[in-house]
């Protein structure tokens, strides 16, 4: 995709974002200024992210169009709803996911929950943290409920139509049970063994971000069975390596440039593969104190990468990131997709392959 095409994509998601939110804080002025605020303010933390999922979406839409034999059209009007209810289920996951960690940052400013904590400096610290946090998990609620119904409300072909909603309770189900073992990891309730945590990175991220747009574009060309099952396993292999290439970034990539707080996810004792690995090494023990540790520094948090360097997690978690793109030529090598669909694919296992750390 161009330079030109992605300017045009990242506008048409816009629009339809800008539509979605407006109509919402129209909406809710009927139930008082502040649910009208509150999807305002809702509506103004959901932009300014990248538009990976919903970009790939349109990219792959595009390029099943470019293949494809006659079919009933889509309107370009229920493929920018579509493409705008991806990211809106991406933002509801973070709003969840923000409550769950406890964090009140996002991309470098405070996120739903810190901003409305902010709005009330009067109150007690813990009530005007409970506001924020009670709002992000209200949003969050009210985007899931509303990305459904928006997708019930598409003027599609009915197979395809069912195909769609399908898709999308697959999508939302499966991030929730990543999520569910993601906490249990994390809170000691689940036992944190390798094999578990490979299967929470893939159920957490890889549907909803990778499988999901892909499938949905393929659902909306009539593609059959074989391309939709394809599109699911390199979909997952996709989100599986751009997650772990993702802890890598966090753990060792510059803060400034990738906007993430390794101190935040060491102090919550996140089960990242890399963790998973440094526990069953004998160098677990070196840092085995101070993983999870509210007090937590930044002399800390350098002693665990050292020891994550040393142990040899990092290596292993780079092979895995190359071994599932490697998967996912090798599937595109054996699959019915026609060439501009592999070509979305094979631009995505270049941007992952390029997010060194």
């Amino acid at each position: 995709m161009t330079v030109d095409a992605r300017s045009t994509a990242r506008a048409r998601i816009e629009q339809a974002l800008d539509r979605f939110f407006d109509d919402r804080v129209r909406a809710g002025a009927a139930y008082g200024p502040d649910f009208s605020d509150l999807w305002a303010r809702g509506a103004e933390h959901a932009r300014g992210g990248k538009l990976l999922r919903p970009r790939l979406f349109l990219e792959a839409v595009e390029a099943f169009e470019a293949t494809e034999g006659p079919h009933d059209p889509v309107g370009q009007e229920s493929v920018d709803s579509l493409a705008a209810v991806i990211e809106i289920l991406h933002f509801a996951f973070l709003l969840h996911d923000d409550v769950i960690d406890g964090d009140v940052v996002r991309r470098h400013r405070p996120n739903l929950i810190g901003t409305i904590r902010d709005l009330h400096p009067e109150a007690p610290a813990a009530s005007s943290l409970h506001w924020g946090s009670s709002a992000a998990i209200l949003m969050g609620d009210l985007l899931l409920s509303s990305a459904v119904l928006r997708c019930a409300r598409l003027p599609l072909p009915g197979p395809v139509h069912a195909r769609v909603l399908d898709l999308v309770d697959e999508a939302i189900t499966e991030t929730v049970a990543g999520e569910q073992l993601d906490v249990g990891l994390g809170d000691g309730a689940i036992a944190p063994d390798l094999s578990t945590v490979l299967s929470m990175t893939t159920l957490k991220t890889a549907t909803y971000s990778f499988a999901l747009p892909l499938r949905l574009a393929g659902a909306l060309s009539g593609a059959g069975p074989r391309v939709d099952a394809t599109l699911a396993e390199v979909g997952r292999d996709l989100g599986f390596a751009f997650q772990v290439q993702d802890d890598l970034l966090t753990m060792f990539g510059d803060p400034a440039a990738h906007g993430k707080d390794v101190l935040s996810d060491l102090r919550e004792g996140k089960q990242t593969v890399l963790v998973a690995f440094l526990r069953s090494t004998e160098r677990w023990h070196e840092v085995a104190d101070v993983l999870g540790a509210p007090a937590l520094r930044e002399a800390d948090a350098d002693r665990v990468r050292t020891v994550v360097q040393e142990c040899g997690a990092r290596d292993f978690a780079e092979h895995l990131v190359a071994e599932r793109l490697r998967e996912v030529m090798v599937g595109l090598d054996r699959s019915l997709l026609a060439d501009p669909v592999r070509r979305v694919i094979t631009d995505c296992v270049e941007r992952i392959e390029g997010r060194d750390a």
